[in-house]
């Protein structure tokens, strides 16, 4: 689980990766719903990253005799980086506009 120290800090770069999709909203060609799959991508992946530090936390603690409980926090640490994989994939398009439209300011 993530601290607060960590939740703070997410809040706080997943506000600025927003504050930068807004400022080039305007340039972007995508739909709203390409825009959210970009936003939500820094918002999840921030809190799923830190729940994986925790899960490898988790393993080094663990007795390696414990095969169930070893077994059990890899499946968890599989499924977030899963779930991490499927915003990255979601948000490709995104990345590619937002990625397009910034280097056209260069």
């Amino acid at each position: 689980m993530p601290t607060k120290v960590q939740g703070s800090e997410n809040a706080y770069l997943a506000a600025s990766w927003d504050n930068l999709l807004c400022s080039n909203k305007q340039e972007m060609k995508l739909e709203e719903m390409e825009l959210s799959a970009l936003s939500s991508l820094m918002h999840d992946c921030l809190k799923e990253f830190d729940d994986i530090k925790d899960l490898l936390r988790q393993i080094s603690c663990q007795s390696f005799d414990d095969d169930s409980g070893v077994h059990d926090v890899v499946v968890d640490i599989y499924w977030k980086l899963a779930h991490i994989k499927n915003h990255i994939v979601d948000s490709d398009k995104g990345f590619d506009e937002l990625m397009q439209v910034l280097a056209s300011k260069e």
